[in-house]
């Protein structure tokens, strides 16, 4: 078994305040490439007449998210950087954020078990009327009702904030809408992100 979380650099994770470390490395390219390398070394250790196959293939796969990352930069840059702040049900996007230059923030913690408090929920509320952001993001991951909820607090502060889309933070999209793997499942997400934040 390999563990991919221990061949990340210190330096590149993203630990909370009560020093957990977010899981959810997926969303750096950077990251993810890097892994690609040892998941098909580790193929190859255990398959060895097959090494080569398995390393040119990840050196091959690097190029895509080489263009994957290329790609969600270019979308990036459509967007003013006074617009680069993303609100979403958990916090999955940390490295999204720190990889793309978005200031992200979330209802629930890291896990998607936590559960956001009514202040969590009137304070997130407040902070979109303050930065008047107008749109949120639920997760398909998770429930909406907490998303839900923060619309209302945002209304009820005279604030309106729209549902920009669904967002894929724990899983790849479904296959039949052409969402199921790392790279189009990320190019959805960002075309999503963009989009929505777009119209603002």
């Amino acid at each position: 078994m390999v563990l991919l979380g221990e061949h990340v650099s210190q330096d590149m994770l993203i630990v909370d305040e009560n020093d957990v470390v977010d899981p959810h490395i997926w969303f750096s390219v950077e990251i993810w490439s890097h892994l690609v390398m040892v998941v098909a070394e580790a193929m190859g250790d255990l398959d060895e007449d097959h090494q080569d196959i398995y390393i040119a293939r990840a050196f091959a796969y690097q190029q895509d998210l080489a263009m994957l990352d290329a790609y969600i930069k270019a979308q990036v840059e459509r967007l003013p950087s006074d617009k680069r702040i993303l609100v979403t049900a958990h916090d999955a996007f940390a490295y999204f954020g720190v990889a793309f230059g978005f200031d992200v923030h979330a209802v629930q913690g890291i896990s998607t078990e936590s559960e956001a408090s009514i202040r969590d929920i009137d304070n997130l509320a407040q902070l979109l009327v303050d930065e008047n952001i107008q749109s949120v993001f639920f997760e398909s991951s998770v429930p909406q009702t907490t998303v839900n909820a923060l619309v209302e607090s945002a209304q009820s502060l005279g604030h309106q904030v729209n549902i920009g889309g669904e967002l894929y933070s724990d899983s790849t999209g479904p296959i039949n809408q052409g969402h199921e793997t790392y790279i189009r499942t990320f190019r959805a997400n960002i075309d999503t992100i963009i989009n929505a934040l777009l119209e603002e």
